[in-house]
């Protein structure tokens, strides 16, 4: 498990009252997890504070997934 994957999956375990370790990268948000509207905003805004980047609108609607959410965060990581 990267660094990246392991906080994605501290602040998806946090902010939907969940342990992280029962979350597997292939999980989908809304099918697999119930993740609301309300939820999905105070993921991205966690997810924005935690990794200091922004998530515009248009990049929110293809994270499906954990991996998805891993995979945008390391591309837009500042080296």
């Amino acid at each position: 498990m990267t660094n990246t994957e392991s906080q994605v999956k501290e602040i998806v375990g946090r902010v939907l009252v969940r342990g992280d370790s029962a979350l597997p990268g292939t999980a989908k948000l809304v099918e697999d997890l119930g993740v609301s509207s309300l939820d999905r905003f105070e993921l991205i805004m966690a997810l924005e504070d935690e990794f200091e980047l922004e998530v515009p609108q248009d990049a929110q609607d293809t994270l499906v997934t954990i991996d998805d959410i891993v995979r945008y965060i390391d591309s837009h990581l500042q080296p």
